[in-house]
């Protein structure tokens, strides 16, 4: 049991979901050859043990989880790459990222990625923290780029061993549906408008179909 358990169906899907499928959709695809397609898909990983995950985040009442799942995937890979792991600001994110993404209304981790090369990085989360709130931005802190990334990758959709051979790129984590690759780091959009869903904590869960709403790295 979950502390969703005394909201309807209707109130849960008003406050926490965030994924715009929409906006995936009318993404054009990505153009050509998946590049690791040669690469042997390795039997198993765990980013803990690497120390590329932070402490568990809570994006509360606010449809951000595009925001939390692209600083996820950013961390993961800046741990990967420089041996240190920054937890990044997913409220510049919901407070700057104003091109397609709409903050607590939804958004798509494409977009944020493309903002954060364009803006030439982002800010940390103890610098810029989250309120849960839509804000307004921040220049200043805006400006202070402490992590960035020079690229990101469409997976070749409803293709598991994709998901796997990029894992022995550098690798990710994975669930149900791919999503878009930063420099060789996975995020997956669960997929559920079930009420099952909002209840669950660990272990598996058979009770998701229909749409993609939820966002996680």
């Amino acid at each position: 049991m979950t502390h969703f358990a005394d909201l309807t169906h209707e109130e849960f899907t008003e406050h926490a979901f965030g994924y715009n499928y929409s906006m995936r959709l009318a993404r054009p695809a990505t153009n050509g050859a998946f590049r690791y397609a040669d690469v042997e898909a390795p039997p198993s990983v765990d980013w803990r043990e690497k120390k590329a995950v932070t402490e568990v985040k809570n994006q509360a009442q606010c449809g951000s989880c595009w925001a939390f799942s692209a600083t996820g995937s950013i961390e993961g890979i800046n741990a990967l790459v420089t041996g240190e792991l920054v937890s990044l600001s997913e409220q510049e994110l919901v407070d700057c990222d104003k091109g397609q993404d709409q903050g607590c209304h939804g958004g798509l981790m494409d977009y944020a990625f493309q903002f954060v090369i364009n803006n030439g990085g982002l800010d940390t989360e103890e610098d810029y923290g989250y309120t849960a709130l839509d804000g307004k931005c921040n220049r200043a802190k805006m400006n202070r780029k402490v992590v960035t990334i020079d690229g990101f990758e469409d997976v070749p959709s409803s293709n598991e061993l994709a998901l796997m051979k990029v894992r022995g790129g550098w690798g990710g984590w994975l669930l149900m549906a791919v999503v878009v690759l930063p420099m060789r780091h996975i995020m997956f959009v669960i997929i559920t408008t079930t009420s099952p869903f909002f209840l669950y904590i660990t272990s598996l869960s058979t009770g998701c179909r229909a749409s993609a709403n939820q966002c996680c790295y």
